[in-house]
């Protein structure tokens, strides 16, 4: 059993190594950890752009296997900032957090105004005053969410 012991020592291997030959997991660097995190939160916001303009376009051509997919890769979005936060040890930076809010409003929002639109507005108006009040509507309103993510996210500890 020493000569074990003295071999690992030796080699700079554990025993499990020598007897077993199974490696330990390694643990990665607090800098890699840091490193690896911030690559993720920039994938994060990318990915959430890219699922906003794939959804978008996808709802805008009546193709629901493109929208789906824009609003599967705003999920991976939005999964990569949080395993980004585990790994990095920390709250992820302003700016990743507010591309992420800022991608992920628009499309549920625009479904509400609409609907909110329909219901509230005279049904008998022109076509484009219609689109104009629903457009101003979901303007005013993500505008208002925006601000309101900005400074809330600013003021995070």
């Amino acid at each position: 059993m020493e000569k074990i012991v003295a071999a690992s020592e030796l080699f700079g291997v554990t025993t499990d190594w020598l007897l077993k030959g199974v490696r330990p997991a390694e643990e990665l660097a607090p800098a890699r950890r840091k490193l690896a995190g911030r690559i993720l939160f920039a994938a994060s916001a990318a990915m959430v752009a890219a699922g906003l303009f794939l959804a978008h376009t996808g709802r805008q051509e009546l193709r629901p296997f493109a929208a789906c997919a824009g609003f599967a890769a705003q999920a991976v979005g939005l999964a990569l900032y949080f395993i980004g936060q585990t790994l990095a040890g920390e709250k992820g930076p302003f700016w990743a957090a507010w591309l992420d809010l800022a991608g992920v409003v628009p499309l549920p929002l625009y479904s509400l105004t609409a609907r909110a639109a329909i219901v509230l507005l005279d049904t008998e108006m022109p076509w484009g005053t219609f689109k104009a009040l629903r457009g101003a509507a979901f303007w005013l309103v993500y505008l208002a969410l925006l601000a309101a993510g900005f400074f809330l996210l600013r003021k995070r500890k």
